[in-house]
């Protein structure tokens, strides 16, 4: 007897779950264009649908839960099926439920969706519209995901690959892509220590080129310390503060030590001013 299994917001029947990527790749694979995206974005004619997900990126503290759409664009065709491969990073965030997309959810036909964890931060997604002639028809929603903050940092929803097949399942190129980015950062200053210094909130932040670091740090004496790090603790930059001043401005410019432009990441800014220690988080973007 065939086993009934639950996946996402749909029931799929299958002889046997370990197979049911093997059948895919035979039977599905096949007829759907496949784009394989190794960080460079795809170049194809602008008649071509786009996928990206919404929020682009979002700021959440740990222990917070956040929804993300992945999402299709304009197209000059119809769709019936996707299939997706996406990754990130698992000790940054969790993905706790999948639904399907609205597309699908009130397309009116029956749909075969399937979610599958690949391995850690490693995730398998497809959906289809089940009958001949059948399709969806966006722009819209494919696919609705919930993260739950783990930890400090920025985990990219990295699209690995992502196949699309028209209404005739015949291949459908896609035109770009883009990939999401959660950031787990504390939005203003935390106390380390002391309690006499506040920082934050850093503005602007995310921040590309630049950004600025409010503090208060009423009765302390003498020169603060302010180190900026990463989230494995490795000390960036090291900011001048102004001696004996009890509120002001940190800036910082996006570059480290050298003067090298920082990559894209949370950061930290850490200032001590005598015995009293604060930091505050900094989102730093392309």
């Amino acid at each position: 007897m065939e086993a009934i299994v639950r996946r996402g917001t749909r029931e799929t029947t299958c002889a046997g779950l370990r197979t049911l990527r093997e059948r895919m790749s035979l039977a599905v694979v096949p007829v759907l264009a496949v784009v394989v995206l190794a960080g460079a974005m795809v170049v194809a004619a602008s008649a071509d649908p786009e996928v990206y997900f919404t929020p682009a990126k979002v700021m959440v503290q740990p222990g917070e839960t956040v929804e993300v759409s992945f999402r299709v664009g304009t197209c000059e065709d119809s769709i019936s099926g996707y299939q997706l491969y996406m990754s990130f990073d698992p000790t940054v965030v969790e993905l706790v439920s999948t639904m399907q997309g609205s597309l699908y959810v009130y397309s009116g036909y029956p749909t075969w969706f399937i979610d599958e964890e690949e391995g850690p931060g490693e995730w398998h997604f497809f959906d289809t519209v089940m009958g001949t002639g059948t399709f969806i028809l966006p722009p819209g929603e494919l696919l609705r995901l919930e993260f739950e903050a783990l930890d400090y940092g920025c985990a990219q929803l990295h699209i690995d690959s992502i196949l699309l097949a028209d209404v005739e399942r015949e291949n459908l190129p896609v035109g770009s892509h883009e990939h999401g980015y959660i950031f787990v950062v504390d939005p203003t200053g935390v106390e380390e220590s002391g309690g006499a210094v506040r920082l934050g909130p850093a503005y602007p932040n995310p921040f590309r080129s630049g950004t600025t670091v409010p503090f208060f740090a009423p009765g302390v004496e003498g020169k603060a310390s302010v180190e900026i790090y990463d989230v494995a603790g490795r000390v960036v930059r090291r900011l001048d503060a102004a001696d004996d001043s009890t509120s002001g401005e940190l800036h910082w410019d996006g570059r480290d030590e050298r003067g090298r432009i920082a990559p894209s990441a949370v950061y930290f800014l850490r200032m001590t001013a005598g015995t009293s220690t604060a930091r505050c988080s900094l989102v730093k973007t392309e």
